[in-house]
């Protein structure tokens, strides 16, 4: 009826408007110029439409959005950085970018990497850096694996210049939070316990 059809007009807009996929971008590419310029339309941020010439590595639409939301920085710090691609490219918009995690593995495959950011091991709870030195944090998928999250949240603030700026992500505690991958498996393997519950928020 009407509102069925309305609703699939309204998944086929959501999908339209997402920032591009590596996937699409591929797909994009193949259909001839025309297309990669009617796609640029809906590549927002306008930062996102480099992504049309390949000149990008492979990021999660949340990185990206994460980048092009990024100011330009004297300091830029990716807590929980793990040794992802957004490491490969934050220097574009920082004078000195950092890599923070706790994972060794993935710092040392920084360090091997000619990434031009300055892997740091550290707890997201007490930053190697002083108050007020930063101008950019990038905390991605991370808050709702920290027991003590508030901490985080200080210990961001503490850090970051008054007119710094924190681009976070998190789960949403909506509707559907009860499919949660990580939770469903732990569950099934029998490990879900109030400590390794990855936790949801609301606004």
């Amino acid at each position: 009826s009407h509102s069925v059809s309305m609703f699939g007009l309204f998944l086929v807009l959501c999908y339209i408007v997402k920032p591009l996929a590596s996937e699409d971008v591929d797909l994009i590419q193949s259909l001839g110029e025309g297309a990669s310029t009617l796609a640029q339309w809906f590549a927002r941020p306008q930062s996102m439409i480099s992504f049309l010439n390949g000149s990008q590595p492979k990021l999660t639409d949340r990185q990206k959005w994460a980048f092009a939301w990024m100011s330009e920085s004297r300091i830029a710090v990716d807590v929980g950085s793990s040794s992802g691609p957004l490491c490969s490219i934050l220097a574009r918009k920082a004078v000195s970018a950092f890599a923070v995690d706790r994972d060794r593995t993935a710092l040392r495959k920084l360090r091997d990497s000619s990434f031009p950011i300055h892997p740091i091991e550290a707890s997201a709870s007490r930053l190697p850096f002083s108050s007020n030195s930063v101008d950019t944090i990038l905390l991605l998928d991370v808050l709702e694996h920290i027991e003590k999250d508030a901490l985080v949240i200080d210990e961001v603030y503490r850090v970051l210049r008054p007119a710094g700026k924190l681009i976070l992500s998190a789960p949403y505690k909506g509707l559907f939070r009860f499919l949660d991958p990580q939770n469903l498996r732990a569950r099934v393997d029998g490990t879900l316990t109030a400590s390794t519950m990855h936790r949801h928020y609301s606004d």
